[in-house]
């Protein structure tokens, strides 16, 4: 019997080592995704029917830090966090990537619906839209909607 114990306790002591060795400090990945369906799609973004959309989050840190927006035959794009509104009925979430010297920007908004505290319908938990501006000004626009999944990382 006390050796069951000895074994049982190392085994759970290993466990949780394990998992504190999956902690490493400045290390970015995904916290929750969602396969993305389109609304609306224009300029640049006509034709495209699906993407994935990455919260990103560093270890060690509450909250995100990027959102990644993957979708076939594009490059993924890693869009920095500049803004973080938590709401009751929805947290918004606002990423850009943008090139000062040549003007070309990114922005993608995601409204988190997955936590709302106030009663109000909606079909898809995230809804994002990802606005593109080019060299020439032209500005496209991209609607996309999905519910998102959580993926375990170090906290």
């Amino acid at each position: 019997m006390l050796l069951k114990m000895t074994f049982l306790t190392f085994l759970a002591l290993a466990q949780s080592g394990a998992s504190l060795a999956e902690f490493r400090g400045g290390r970015v990945q995904p916290e929750s995704y969602s396969e993305m369906r389109t609304v609306r799609a224009g300029g640049i973004f006509e034709g495209r029917r699906n993407a994935r959309v990455e919260m990103n989050f560093e270890d060690g840190l509450g909250a995100p830090v990027s959102i990644t927006l993957r979708a076939p035959g594009m490059e993924p794009a890693v869009l920095p966090m500049v803004k973080i509104a938590p709401t009751d009925c929805g947290d918004h979430y606002v990423a850009i990537l943008g090139d000062a010297q040549s003007f070309v920007t990114t922005r993608l908004e995601l409204t988190d619906y997955s936590t709302i505290r106030c009663r109000i319908f909606v079909a898809m938990a995230w809804e994002v839209k990802v606005m593109h501006s080019d060299d020439d000004g032209k500005l496209s626009e991209w609607l996309l909607e999905g519910s998102p999944e959580q993926l375990l990382r170090a906290r």
